[in-house]
């Protein structure tokens, strides 16, 4: 009897979603992996890192007081708010009948990452569920930090951007027309830069509707194009050759890399298994395969620290020699975290540098488009004046 059978399967990559169908007797047909539609928002059905980070600390806490996973269930849902509220309370209902707390998770992996369950499932089955959360507490409020980092060192230049875009667009639309028609009415003539600011302005003053629409197909078309395995790849591999941007990008990599990988390995996961889902979980498209290839290699009997050495524009010689000697005696896990905690400060420092070449260069910037517009508005307002005078 060949009965065709169609679902859905939650699974770390697709060999893993391969491997458990074959388990189960199945003949593997047709297997594709879900993805959410570009139109589709989704808003209110995530919860927040900030959010995710406050309810795992409190529940490692809750745990090590000695409360039962059900009783630390109830009083998480009665401290939460919103969404998160609706994933406690179901999660609660689903441990309640006897499902494992991971499984509940499970349900809900637009909120917790394959990384956070697989710790979980292997708390629950090692018994130190108490200990996983607070290793994961501490893993996602190192990248919370981390995240904020980014943001505050990229905050400064989007905003002083942004600040000279707005006034040179309020001057090209809105002043200048008025100015420019009172010396065309005293025949005064303009000079370059102001006839260049107020074809600018012009331009933009009639086609800002049509511009609007065409930034945001571009971004929906840029984003569906990044999509693609084989752009995405050649974005990400020229991200990573870039003099500054690349070596922040690498070292935001390499710090999510260890951490994570050191944090699974301390929780109990197997090394195969906690490469496999550190390497599906990398967003980096290149590092993503690199990993699946270390995959490969230590499960053909290799060690990670061989393999490091042959990429070394991927991993520096430091990580290489701290993962041999972690590998040499049996502390992997502390050497990932270690190097966890250095890349994170080497981020700090690598972010703090780029907001210290970043600011010369857009003081030059605003010095540029100011000296610009006070020419542009200057120097008609001096020629009329001394038109007055002659007259």
């Amino acid at each position: 009897m060949n009965d065709r059978i169609t679902g859905e399967l939650d699974a770390n990559s697709y060999d893993q979603a391969k491997q458990t169908l074959e388990e189960q007797n199945l003949v593997v047909v047709t297997l594709r992996e879900r993805t959410t539609s570009v139109w589709k928002l989704d808003l209110g059905l995530w919860v927040s890192q900030r959010e995710i980070t406050f309810f795992t600390k409190n529940f490692s806490v809750m745990l090590s007081a000695g409360l039962t996973v059900v009783e630390a269930l109830i009083i998480a849902e009665g401290q939460a708010t919103g969404r998160l509220k609706s994933i406690l309370h179901a999660t609660l209902e689903y441990v309640e009948s006897g499902h494992s707390l991971a499984d509940g998770f499970a349900q809900h992996k637009r909120n917790f990452s394959g990384i956070y369950i697989d710790i979980i499932r292997t708390g629950e089955i090692s018994g130190t569920l108490a200990r996983n959360f607070e290793q994961l507490a501490e893993r996602l409020a190192a990248d919370l930090d981390l995240r904020r980092k980014i943001i505050g060192a990229l905050l400064y230049p989007i905003i002083v951007v942004f600040a000279i875009v707005a006034l040179g667009s309020t001057l090209a639309v809105y002043v200048m027309p008025n100015l420019i028609r009172l010396f065309n009415s005293i025949k005064v003539p303009l000079p370059v830069t102001t006839k260049w600011l107020l074809a600018g302005g012009t331009w933009l003053a009639e086609t800002w509707f049509w511009l609007l629409i065409g930034i945001v197909f571009s971004a929906i078309a840029l984003r569906l194009v990044v999509r693609i395995s084989v752009v995405e790849g050649l974005w990400h591999r020229i991200i990573l050759m870039l003099p500054i941007i690349g070596r922040v990008a690498r070292e935001i990599n390499l710090s999510r890399i260890t951490s994570t990988f050191g944090s699974l390995l301390r929780s109990g996961v197997p090394i195969a298994e906690a490469l496999q889902t550190v390497a599906h979980s990398s967003t980096n498209h290149v590092y993503r395969l690199n990993l699946q290839k270390a995959l490969q290699h230590i499960e053909h009997g290799g060690n990670l620290a061989t393999f490091f050495e042959h990429y070394p524009a991927l991993y520096p010689a430091l990580m290489s020699r701290m993962v041999a000697v972690g590998e040499r005696t049996a502390q992997l896990d502390s050497m990932l975290l270690y190097l966890g905690k250095y890349y994170e400060q080497e981020v700090d420092a690598s972010t703090k540098q780029l907001g210290v070449i970043l600011e010369p260069a857009l003081l030059i910037v605003i010095a540029v488009v100011v000296v610009f517009v006070g020419l542009s508005v200057i120097q008609p307002i001096y020629q009329f004046t001394a038109s007055i005078g002659r007259i």
